[in-house]
């Protein structure tokens, strides 16, 4: 067997401009493995494995001529010795393991899937290593946190799902105004249920004390499940506990409470978002907002998919000739294209998506006021998940049957672990093209405006 070629890439989270890109991400490596033929055709295959260790990007490499990517530099690396000695000394374990390798099948010939095994089960590295010596559970949650995040797709047991790497931050300030409350840390021996208890209604009271609504059942019930996760790794890791982690008791029955389904059902219908429109603002925080519905309300996208794709150019279906972008589903680490009709393709600059740092802005009570200016029932009980709940309802109205819809607002996740990428750019083009073929009936039948494309 030949010595493979390999090299290390970072993995960004979002598609963010690279002088936004200031937090540390994780760092991959790219391994071109022997070459087999399909058919009688040499075809080439790629593995893809975590190395472990999250960096900055200006500690990593240079930008590319393109200017839309960084390049891994050993000199750049070596320039800021500090910040990447950990990625320094996964990156020798690394080639090590490359080493240990060749020296193992020099004389052979393996298949992919046992070079793939030799690297995996050789490099592998503590998941509690940087967890031991931590006692506060704030501290532990914090320090977990960073390493869930480098195993994301590496198919390790350890793995969490991205629901819930996404909700531990969350939960952990929960319980650093809880230390701030109660004058110290937080323990795992000190987490009695009692003080379980008392943890999740003081978070109750304080979001009532600051925006004067509770935590919904569902959502409470979520964050306390990522809480006893926390505790059982902890018990793992040799920590004692005050409770039982798994006691059922501890969190929300969710069928002793009755949901108010009143406020969940709420959407704007057709004639009231014409209006919207059709109308602009002078004061830039309000038209800023009103483009904000007319976004959320006909593409179906969140808060945080609308971050990660403004400014990105738009594209354009050459078979059909509608627009589209590419969109993360941020909430469940999906990806999918979502055409766009053309009212939102009017507040679209140069075929450029919106650029908005929509993270910074709270548009809840902004919403509202728009809302009641034109005289939308119940306005003061709508909320942005509201805006997305609008493109569903609306579609299926017009009778789009839900597994349709569904292709742009709760896209399945296509797996990929190794360099099949053309393949899920196709794929996410054939969902695109099913939605569009199935909503130009809808428009050519009812003859609505709002889902032209």
């Amino acid at each position: 067997m030949k010595r493979l070629t390999y090299n290390f890439y970072l993995k960004p989270s979002s598609k963010l401009p690279l002088e936004k890109r200031t937090k540390q991400e994780p760092v991959w490596v790219r391994i071109s493995l022997p070459s087999y033929k399909v058919d009688g055709i040499p075809t080439s295959k790629c593995q893809y494995v975590n190395l472990g260790v999250s960096i900055k990007p200006t500690y990593f490499g240079n930008i590319t001529k393109s200017g839309n990517g960084i390049t891994y530099s050993s000199k750049v690396v070596n320039e800021h010795l500090i910040p990447t000695f950990d990625f320094r000394k996964n990156q020798m374990k690394f080639d090590a393991v490359m080493t240990s390798l060749f020296n193992r099948y020099e004389y052979e010939h393996p298949e992919n899937h046992e070079i793939i095994d030799f690297i995996v089960k050789t490099f592998a590295y503590d998941p509690m290593a940087n967890t031991r010596t931590v006692s506060s559970v704030h501290n532990f949650i914090e320090k977990h946190v960073i390493f869930l995040k480098n195993i994301q797709g590496t198919g390790r047991s350890e793995c969490l799902s991205h629901n819930t790497v996404r909700q531990l931050p969350v939960v952990n300030s929960i319980i650093n105004l809880y230390d701030t409350h109660i004058g110290s840390k937080l323990t795992f021996a000190k987490l009695t249920e009692q003080i379980f208890h008392d943890l999740w209604k003081f978070a109750n009271d304080n979001r009532i004390k600051k925006i004067g609504v509770p935590y919904k059942p569902r959502t409470l019930s979520s964050y306390q499940g990522c809480l006893l996760r926390m505790c059982t790794l902890a018990q793992e890791n040799g920590e004692k506990l005050g409770m039982i982690a798994n006691h059922k008791k501890l969190k929300i029955d969710l069928k002793k409470v009755k949901l108010d389904n009143s406020k969940v059902d709420l959407y704007l219908k057709e004639d009231k978002l014409l209006e919207i429109i059709n109308h602009k603002f002078e004061n830039k925080t309000w038209e800023n907002t009103r483009q904000y519905i007319i976004l959320a309300s006909l593409t179906g996208m969140r808060t945080q998919s609308m971050s990660w794709c403004s400014g990105q150019p738009i594209a354009k279906c050459t078979k059909h000739g509608y627009s589209y972008i590419d969109s993360e589903q941020g909430k469940t680490g999906t990806e999918c294209f979502i055409p766009l009709p053309y009212c939102v393709k009017k507040l679209c600059v140069n075929d450029h998506f919106p650029v908005w740092n929509y993270s910074s802005v709270t548009y809840n009570k902004t919403v509202k006021k728009i809302l009641a200016y034109f005289n939308v029932p119940q306005s003061k009980d709508f909320s942005k998940h509201n805006l997305r709940s609008t493109l569903v309802t609306n579609l299926a109205n017009n009778l789009l049957p839900l597994d349709k819809i569904a292709l742009i607002t709760h896209p399945k996740k296509i797996e990929s672990t190794t360099a099949v990428s053309i393949y899920v750019r196709v794929e996410k083009l054939y969902r695109a093209e099913i939605f569009y073929l199935e909503a130009k009936k809808i428009v050519d039948r009812n003859k609505t405006t709002l889902f032209k494309y």
